[in-house]
């Protein structure tokens, strides 16, 4: 939002902003792609590897597909992260035309403004991982809180819900920009724990897992924009759109209370594939 905002004031060209970022994405691919392959997996110190966690997750056997699409063990996970997306999938779709059309902003500093949320929650999602490292170090690894993973995801709900529901609601615009900030903050240290939290439940199937759920949260983030389009189009404001992100984020929240953070293979009712 950030450089679409100075390319669009620079050139007065929609297209171009396409243009530009198709170029550098390109360049910024093959880049890595070269960097990468001149590097190797890192390996773990050796008293990393040791460690009794370390030893079960080698020893982790792995799960046939359909157990793992079908059986409910994984689908509070699925439908916990499918909010995340369709949440954050308003903010890139609508919020420019949330600060034009119904703030009535420019739209060259309604992209400015779009991006300072986003800077601010990529700085609060690193903070979320050091704050979990502490609740890890300290044991709290049990129970349905389980803080050293699922406290992120409550907090970052009770977070954005504050925030967004103040953000719809309010007349001010400079309150609305805030708690916008504040909403996303909240997404972002609901986001954080969930990558961790399948290499808990599915180590040695970790890619397998996280591309099932990312296909969940693509639906949600697919049907995020139509839906709240419709909405708002239906309604004459961007409230009820931004209440229904609220109301289905604490929703995804109260689902994780049922993930359980044990691998698969040792949760009853599943079915044990033959260790490859």
């Amino acid at each position: 939002m950030f450089f679409a905002s100075l390319i669009l004031g620079a050139t007065k060209s929609p297209a171009m902003v396409f243009v530009i970022f198709a170029v550098v994405g390109f360049a910024l691919a093959g880049g890595w792609w070269l960097y990468a392959m001149r590097r190797t997996d890192p390996a773990p110190p050796p008293h990393h590897a040791a460690t009794d966690e370390a030893k079960a997750r080698v020893a982790d056997r792995t799960l046939p597909l359909g157990s793992l699409i079908f059986r409910g063990a994984l689908w509070p996970l699925f439908l916990s992260w499918t909010a995340l997306p369709y949440a954050n999938y308003i903010f890139l779709t609508w919020l420019p035309q949330y600060l034009t059309k119904y703030r009535h902003l420019e739209i060259v500093q309604a992209g400015l403004l779009s991006s300072v949320p986003f800077f601010i929650a990529a700085a609060a999602m690193i903070l979320s991982g050091f704050a979990m490292n502490w609740f890890a170090e300290r044991g709290w690894k049990g129970g349905v809180l389980a803080a050293h993973r699922k406290s992120m995801v409550y907090l970052g709900a009770m977070i954005f819900a504050v925030g967004t529901w103040t953000a719809a609601t309010t007349e001010s615009t400079s309150l609305a920009i805030t708690m916008i900030t504040v909403g996303l903050i909240g997404l972002a240290v609901y986001a954080g724990p969930f990558l961790a939290i399948v290499t808990d439940i599915a180590p040695n199937q970790t890619g397998l897992v996280f591309g099932l759920m990312n296909f969940c949260g693509l639906l949600g983030g697919t049907l995020s924009p139509y839906i709240s389009g419709v909405i708002a189009q239906r309604t004459g404001t961007f409230v009820a759109p931004l209440q229904v992100a609220v109301v289905l984020i604490l929703i995804g929240a109260l689902l994780m209370t049922l993930v359980r953070l044990r691998p698969l293979s040792e949760q009853t009712g599943l079915a044990v594939a033959a260790p490859t």
